[in-house]
């Protein structure tokens, strides 16, 4: 979009969190849900992250937008940017049945998702189905974004503060591994009981959010979450394995690493510089999903990175490739990353879970010796994060997103122009 150009107008025609509300780009004014007058929209934004709280006949528009898209003079953008959520044949109904009630040509919408896999699976069934023509996909990595952006102001003196911290680390650590992963998703369940069998619980600094925390926070039970866990493909015998010890784990409520106890969003999402950082040598990244395909990493690998830890991930196929494109270097004098490779979750758990226990149970010397090869991608991955992905995010990251938007809006009316 020229300079000269008016920004692109943003209207979010559905209460909800949106990418829109995160990035600052000239090209682009957003309107909130609410704003009504002079409304002429180029873009209007769905958000439906989650698909339980979106209610497609809920959607009421005003007149002004309706009638920018029966122009053909506006865009819809589906922004499911949030999470990574696989595509299946009832979401694709479901938004397409969104465009046909609002008499919206298939051709104006974008769809917004972290899954890098989404716009495959949903050209093949597409393409399955005879529908022509299709909705735009555009990845975004919503979690990724609001942890490093919130370092850009202060990631340097951060950066200088910690490296002072790392270089005093003691070679004598009182744990082998940090797990600092809050929400009992299945994965970090059965981690965790994997731990309890194998009498390997204290050798790691652990976090967990505790089962009240699925009740408070999405309105589940524990009967749910168990569910859950006999639904995973492949893992059926591990579950029904550890299933005797789950009452253990529920006794235990919240666990947590902070010294304060005070529970915060940052802990959740932000950078936490958990002293257990440096009482350990590896970090655990249970990621929320294991799927058999590519698909995304969330931020939960980067809390250790920029902390000076090696990490090793329980998460999808590929995500130390996705974390390398990022700028990041792994660590494959520390660990075999070989799994990352794995297309099978349950032979990827397993993969990962034998050398978390090799690595609780070898000589500690090994691991000062494994450490001191490191230590220059550890300080390189630290200076990255906190001092340089900031700001890229911001002016490369987000602004290529903003492009892509802006030439898929342009694009999608193309069609209308020349009818």
């Amino acid at each position: 979009m020229p300079a000269s150009q008016p920004p692109l107008r943003v209207f979010v025609g559905f209460p909800g969190k949106t990418l829109f509300a995160r990035i600052s780009d000239r090209r682009i004014k957003t309107y909130p849900t609410v704003f009504t007058d002079d409304l002429e929209p180029d873009v209007i934004v769905f958000p439906c992250s989650q698909p339980a709280k979106f209610d497609p006949t809920a959607i009421d528009l005003p007149q002004a937008a309706l009638a920018r898209l029966h122009a053909g003079r506006a865009t819809i953008a589906f922004d499911a940017s949030l999470e990574g959520q696989p595509h299946s044949p009832e979401r694709t109904r479901m938004l397409h049945g969104v465009l046909e009630r609002l008499g919206v040509h298939h051709a104006q919408a974008i769809y917004l998702t972290q899954d890098r896999g989404y716009e495959a699976a949903y050209g093949d069934y597409c393409a399955r189905s005879s529908l022509q023509p299709r909705l735009a996909v555009l990845n975004y990595d919503f979690w990724i974004q609001q942890f490093f952006v919130g370092l850009e102001a202060e990631g340097e003196a951060i950066f200088e503060r910690r490296l002072v911290e790392f270089e005093r680390r003691s070679a004598r650590r009182s744990r082998r591994f940090v797990s600092a992963n809050w929400i009992p998703r299945p994965t970090k369940v059965l981690f965790l009981l994997s731990l309890m069998r194998d009498g390997l619980w204290d050798r790691g600094h652990i976090s967990f959010g505790g089962f009240e925390h699925v009740r408070a926070h999405n309105n589940k039970d524990v009967a749910q979450l168990g569910k859950a866990l006999r639904n995973l493909r492949g893992f059926e015998d591990m579950v029904l394995e550890l299933a005797p010890i789950l009452p253990r784990l529920i006794e235990l409520g919240q666990i947590r690493l902070d010294p304060l106890g005070v529970p915060t969003p940052a802990e959740l999402v932000g950078d936490v510089p958990f002293p257990a950082f440096s009482d350990s040598w590896f970090t655990v990244v249970t990621e929320t999903e294991m799927f058999d395909r590519r698909c995304r990493i969330t931020e939960k690998p980067f809390k250790a990175l920029v902390n000076f830890q090696p990490i090793i991930l329980l998460g999808n196929p590929a995500s130390l490739d996705f974390i390398r494109d990022l700028g990041f270097e792994t660590f494959p004098a520390f660990l075999d990353e070989q799994y990352d490779q794995e297309l099978d979750p349950r032979r990827r758990f397993d993969l990962v879970y034998a050398q978390v226990k090799a690595l609780c149970r070898i000589d500690e010397a090994d691991l000062i010796r494994r450490g001191a090869e490191i230590k220059d991608q550890l300080v390189h991955n630290a200076r990255w994060g906190l001092t340089k992905l900031p700001t890229r995010f911001r002016t490369e990251i987000d602004a290529d997103l903003v492009g892509a938007i802006i030439r898929t809006h342009e694009q999608s009316l193309e069609p209308m122009a020349r009818n």
